[in-house]
């Protein structure tokens, strides 16, 4: 990592508004100019400055500043984040194959339901080998890769090249949807009556999955850091995001029926 050769220049013409989208910072567009807490960033130019402030520069500057970090490992995280994957040779979607266990009950899935929905332990050799693995799907159906979830460590695998759709959204054909972040909250609400469920399958919105889910008239944000997801979808739809005192996992019928 340490002798990873970095293209600052290169890596400074990342968009503003991806790393933001990244970060789920909040922000709003005023024509060629992106205004948030504390900082305002001229799109044309790709730079930003603090009105309050001394700190100004690029993309690598915002996330040192912001993380707390060195402009090198600032650098080195943008580039892995936005440009190394898209420089990876694309290679055809594997089929794996899916086996319910029974540590997927607790999170509401079901043998029926996990075979409906394609998700299940991964027993063949693969980098998803013994995790739990997602089978990911666009707006229209089309297969679009996996993702998983190691039971053992808590956390996710993405691989790369793999490009987040709105988890679930090909199966919702209602002008309402609940969105939440976690792929396993769409189990947890489906188990309790609420099938119109999509995932962002992180904390942020990407690009992408703001123009899927423009496609619906109203969604219930249940999420612990709605302000930007809301601020970019609130212009196309109507949008709620309460404040809730619970996990989305702890939630009942008559919790979610009070939010709407």
């Amino acid at each position: 990592m340490s002798n990873t050769y970095l293209n600052f220049a290169e890596i400074s013409t990342v968009p503003f508004k991806d790393l933001l989208d990244w970060l789920n910072i909040p922000y709003q567009q005023d024509n060629g100019e992106l205004k948030g807490d504390g900082f305002i960033i001229n799109v044309s130019k790709n730079l930003f400055f603090e009105p309050k402030g001394q700190n100004k520069g690029s993309v690598i500057n915002f996330l040192s500043n912001i993380k707390e970090i060195d402009l090198r490992t600032a650098a080195l995280e943008i580039k892995t984040q936005f440009q190394s994957q898209a420089q990876e040779q694309k290679k055809e979607l594997p089929n794996l194959l899916l086996e319910h266990h029974k540590m997927l009950e607790p999170y509401g899935i079901t043998e029926e339901i996990a075979k409906e929905y394609e998700v299940g332990i991964v027993r063949q050799k693969s980098i998803f080998a013994g995790k739990i693995a997602f089978k990911v799907f666009d707006e229209n159906g089309n297969h679009t890769g996996y993702i998983a979830y190691d039971n053992k460590t808590g956390n996710w695998l993405f691989p790369k090249n793999f490009k987040r759709t709105v988890y679930n959204i090909h199966r919702v054909k209602e002008p309402f949807a609940i969105l939440v972040p976690s792929t396993f909250d769409v189990f947890h609400l489906l188990s309790i009556g609420y099938p119109n469920t999509v995932a962002l399958m992180a904390k942020s919105m990407t690009e992408e999955q703001e123009r899927q889910l423009k496609a619906f008239k109203h969604i219930l944000l249940l999420h612990s850091e709605p302000d930007n997801i809301v601020i970019r979808l609130s212009k196309n739809l109507f949008i709620q995001a309460p404040q809730i005192d619970k996990k989305v996992s702890e939630l009942t019928e008559e919790d979610i029926k009070s939010l709407l």
